[in-house]
């Protein structure tokens, strides 16, 4: 993730992967337990859209990820990350992120 909070730009319908690295975040001997990613489109208020498909997201150490797919050209999305740690702590991280053709 950028310092911004904000992905590069997603070409619409494409493939691939997102993640977020909290390795500066959680301290030496915390580990993440489980992750969950969820999409908004990022508006006032924000909505939970479903243009994005995605598996399940997977995790290591202080890393996880998931495999996304979709996105309409042209919208803005929120992905609002959530994750529990090994020591009962709760992260939640939100980072925007542009539909559109790249170049």
């Amino acid at each position: 993730m950028a310092l911004s909070r904000r992905y590069a730009t997603w070409p619409p319908g494409e493939e691939g992967w997102v993640g977020l690295d909290l390795t500066g975040v959680l301290p030496v001997g915390s580990g993440i337990v489980s992750a969950t990613l969820q999409f908004f489109t990022n508006t006032n208020p924000a909505n939970a859209t479903t243009d994005f498909g995605e598996a399940p997201v997977d995790h290591v150490g202080r890393r996880a990820w998931c495999p996304i797919s979709g996105g309409v050209a042209g919208r803005d999305y929120q992905l609002r990350w959530t994750i529990n740690d090994n020591r009962n702590h709760v992260w939640s991280r939100t980072v925007l992120m542009l539909c559109a053709e790249s170049a």
